[in-house]
This record gives structure tokens, sequence and C-alpha cells, in this order.
């Protein structure tokens, strides 16, 4: 199987980090990029589609959501992961318009990070 590819955006550097640290350590996923400013993400993966882009939903102009919808129209084979800062019904719900594989907070435990990128990465929403 091929390397599930992800790039991350957040602009809490430490919390990034720790996405980064917990993904280095498994053989069948690559981070090939990250940054603070979401329309670095966006250009990013418009030129180098990861399977699974990892943005916050909240983050500045343009907004999580707003990336995952133009990734679902221009690059549907690639997975959005949103974060939340905590959970948020009305924030599920425009994810999942905007077309968000999965949302996940904050307080994610590592391993359920893990299964769930795997997941979306074979096409499964969460």
């Amino acid at each position: 199987m091929a390397r599930i590819s992800v790039y991350l955006a957040d602009r809490q550097v430490l919390f990034r980090e720790g996405i980064h640290f917990t993904l280095s350590g498994e053989e069948d996923i690559e981070v090939i990029g990250e940054t603070t400013n979401n329309e670095e993400a966006l250009s990013f993966i418009e030129a180098n589609s990861p399977t699974v882009a990892i943005l916050n939903i909240n983050h500045s102009r343009p907004s999580g959501l707003e990336i995952t919808h133009r990734i679902k129209q221009n690059l549907p084979s690639v997975a959005s992961v949103l974060v939340m800062d905590n959970e948020d019904e009305e924030q599920l719900f425009a994810a999942m318009k905007s077309g968000a594989s999965a949302c996940i907070t904050k307080d994610i435990d590592p391993d359920n990070l893990l299964v769930l990128i795997r997941d979306v990465a074979k096409g499964a929403s969460r």
C-alpha cells in the first residue's frame, strides 16, 4: 500500500507539532507539509494533493470549512479532517455540508487519530 501523505494546518504550533510527532512514528504515514496560514495551506494542497489534509475549522480566511469545500470541488480524492477547539453541533453540521471526511477535537487520543487518518485515507467518513 502507498504511504498516506498528510498536510497539517493549524495556528497552534504546539498542537500541530504534536500531530506531526505522532504521525512521524508510523511507516505508512508521511507528513508532506505544514503551516499556520490557511492561504498557504490551500496553495500547497492544490499543488500537491495530499491523501489527507488536517485543517483548523475556525482558522483565518479562508476558513477550514472554505478550504474543505474547495478541495471537495476540485480534488475529491483528498480527505479533509477538520479540527475543532471543542464539540459544537453547528460546526459539525457545517463540516458535513462542506464535505469534510471527519471532525476531531484537540483532545483526541493519538491512537484514535491514527485509526481515523487511515480510515479517511481509504474513503471513510467519520
